[in-house]
């Protein structure tokens, strides 16, 4: 992932019948790992990782006490631009 440049990003979230709905848009990468940090969802680190994995992570591998839900949650750059 290129450093410096600005890149929007957009939240979604899995739901229990496995579609998934857009929680929020973000201008930069900063104010959505922000964002994810402010909601206990996730940590930057796994915010930047499911941009470039373009997946859910696994709670075997998040910080599944401080983040209970962030196998519901991924962040993915905004191409809509």
């Amino acid at each position: 992932m290129p450093v410096g440049y600005p890149m929007k990003v957009v939240c979604y979230k899995k739901q229990e019948d496995g579609s998934e709905i857009e929680i929020g848009r973000f201008a930069t990468l900063r104010d959505a790992c922000k964002w994810a940090n402010e909601n206990s969802i996730m940590g930057t680190g796994w915010v930047r990782r499911t941009i470039e994995i373009n997946d859910y992570p696994s709670l075997h591998f998040v910080n599944w006490r401080r983040y209970p839900n962030a196998d519901k949650y991924r962040f993915v750059e905004d191409s809509s631009v």
